[in-house]
């Protein structure tokens, strides 16, 4: 039960990185709720963005943003949500 989510970039290393496990920025508690969600496979991440792209879903959010690795800084991001 619950959404499957399917994470596209195009930077393999984040990719692998967030397959592994580990969030390429920091928020509270996102690490657990990440493997928590890659292990029941809700969450897939991909390398893809054609294929993501050209996939039938209910919604695709479109994010675009700079991250950060230091828990002291915000995490600022532009959404745009696809209907």
């Amino acid at each position: 039960m619950g959404w499957e989510v399917l994470g596209a970039d195009n930077d393999s290393a984040k990719v692998l990185r967030l397959k592994s496990g580990d969030p390429s920025f920091y928020e509270a508690g996102l690490e657990e709720l990440l493997r928590k969600h890659l292990q029941t496979g809700l969450f897939k991440p991909v390398e893809d963005l054609a294929a993501a792209i050209r996939l039938t879903s209910d919604i695709r959010v479109i994010v675009d943003g700079k991250n950060t690795l230091a828990p002291e800084r915000a995490c600022s991001a532009v959404f745009r949500i696809c209907l």
